[in-house]
């Protein structure tokens, strides 16, 4: 991997970052990043919490599945013809329509919960660029309502050709809908019932009740009847395609990653833009999964559709791409210079070919260092995980090697500040153990990032799900033993007064 360098007429930032040592916060600002982060993180986990307890308690595999195609505007409704308005002097013979449901959409579900431009929003683009797309993609999109409510659609596009094998028809979206954020089962799923259903005289409506009363095999139960049903065989370790983030990374560089990084943690609203879907969505893969074990608990949309760029105007957290010609509409929500408070270094908008355009071009580390003070991270703190990365940005190796280098590294610095979680069991999201986890921890830089970061939805979502449901065992278990290796070291009289055990 290698760095861009530094443009030569970058602007010097405002501040200096000679001392790593210092926090230099006052005590409201430190409180301003605490507020921030409980604030978010009720408006948007406290009503998904309860939503969670309520699939597990019911206990299906999924809650809904779509079948969305390419229909003539004629055939569509006229919700779906609002959601595809086509910029001025563009025609378009076909749009998106939820063609199939199960179990079946009443009217007021369809226009409020899944509007089909959401997950096939490239619609414009696909007849110019039919032959080159390929055979199957995978994306999920992440949704937020108003109250809280949480969906992840998990969508299979896949191409279908005529018996033949001389015509091409529109490719398919096949979404499967649930809240639970578990992608490598709900792509095994998805691609198990598209080999299905690509078959002849198959009854959709059978297959999908059939599949509908099984459960989904939560952390602890037995998964025995999920083998195969209607010849889908869903215990076959399959995993959906594995995004590289090297090529991705070294081409932005690394102060734009660190930046973009660091705040995928602080819950902000990111913006990613360009001139191609594909290379937007591939941003957008690579964000998202740099900070794996983690997981990003609010909106991710990987494309937002030209008619709906309203959907940026949400004041909560989101991950959203969005094609270039469309950021003229959101002139109200972008600010074009630097602010130094926490509350204004937002939105952030990331060109995929031009870097970070704002909340400021990053042109150097001090950049960097700036940008995220502002947002609650000590210098000494980005210092230590930039010169880390930093090695492997310079390093030669294959893109599989530098990706696993770089989770190691990442998930190494997760462990050295909130490892100890570990040893709290079921207590470890009570005010008090989050307590203990700040004040035990031996650094002072580590101390003012824990102080807000352990309130951030970020945190407790990543707790909660690896507590109560399955997430990725394998990776769980991988961090869990770089925890016990490199994790702050917890007093036992702590321990004890948390009823907790050294692991």
């Amino acid at each position: 991997m290698s760095q861009p360098d530094a443009s030569p007429d970058c602007p010097s930032p405002k501040s200096s970052t000679s001392s790593f040592e210092s926090i230099q916060w006052s005590s409201d600002e430190t409180e301003g990043f605490v507020t921030r982060a409980k604030v978010v993180r009720y408006q948007t986990l406290e009503r998904y919490n309860t939503q969670l307890k309520k699939f597990k308690e019911n206990n299906q595999l999924f809650t809904r599945i779509l079948v969305i195609k390419l229909v003539e505007k004629s055939r569509a409704t006229d919700f779906e013809n609002r959601c595809a308005a086509v910029p001025p002097g563009r025609e378009v013979s076909v749009i998106p329509s939820v063609t199939y449901s199960y179990p079946l959409l009443t009217k007021d579900e369809t226009d409020v919960h899944f509007p089909p431009t959401l997950f096939y929003p490239d619609f414009l683009h696909v007849m110019s660029s039919l032959p080159s797309l390929p055979p199957i993609e995978e994306y999920t999109v992440v949704l937020t309502t108003e109250k809280g409510d949480r969906t992840y659609a998990y969508c299979t596009r896949y191409n279908k050709q005529s018996r033949s094998g001389a015509d091409h028809f529109f490719p398919e979206v096949f979404v499967v809908v649930s809240p639970f954020p578990a992608p490598a089962f709900y792509y095994t799923l998805s691609r198990s019932l598209v080999d299905v259903a690509l078959k002849d005289a198959v009854d959709y409506n059978k297959l999908f009740a059939s599949v509908h009363i099984l459960k989904y095999p939560f952390k602890q139960q037995v998964a025995s009847g999920h083998q195969v049903v209607m010849g889908i065989h869903l215990n076959n370790k399959y995993r959906p395609f594995q995004t590289l983030m090297s090529p991705f990374l070294s081409k932005i560089g690394l102060n734009a990653s660190m930046f973009l990084f660091l705040a995928i943690l602080a819950e902000r609203r990111i913006i990613v833009t360009g001139s191609s879907i594909t290379d937007i969505s591939l941003a957008i893969q690579v964000l998202v999964k740099m900070i794996q074990p983690l997981q990003w608990p609010h909106t991710l949309i990987p494309v937002v559709p030209d008619s709906q760029v309203e959907l940026c105007h949400n004041p909560t957290p989101y991950i959203c791409g969005l094609l270039r010609h469309n950021l003229n509409q959101l002139k109200e929500i972008l600010v074009s210079e630097i602010s130094v408070t926490a509350d204004l270094i937002d939105p952030i908008v990331f060109d995929v070919d031009q870097g970070v355009i704002l909340p400021s071009p990053l042109c150097n580390k001090k950049s960097v260092f700036v940008l995220s003070k502002s947002m609650g991270y000590p210098d000494s703190l980005v210092k230590r995980l930039m010169d880390k990365l930093q090695k492997i940005f310079a390093r030669k190796g294959t893109p599989q090697e530098l990706d696993a280098k770089l989770e190691d590294k990442i998930s190494r610095w997760y462990a050295r500040q909130f490892g100890h979680f570990c040893h709290f069991g079921r207590t470890a999201l009570s005010a008090r153990s989050r307590r203990i986890m700040v004040s035990s921890h031996p650094q002072k830089s580590s101390q003012a990032f824990l102080q807000w970061f352990l309130e951030s939805g970020m945190y407790q979502a990543f707790v909660q799900l690896k507590l109560d449901f399955d997430l990725d065992r394998e990776m769980i278990e991988n961090f869990e033993k770089l925890c016990k290796k490199y994790a702050p070291k917890i007093t036992k009289g702590a321990l004890k007064e948390r009823g907790a055990t050294v692991a």
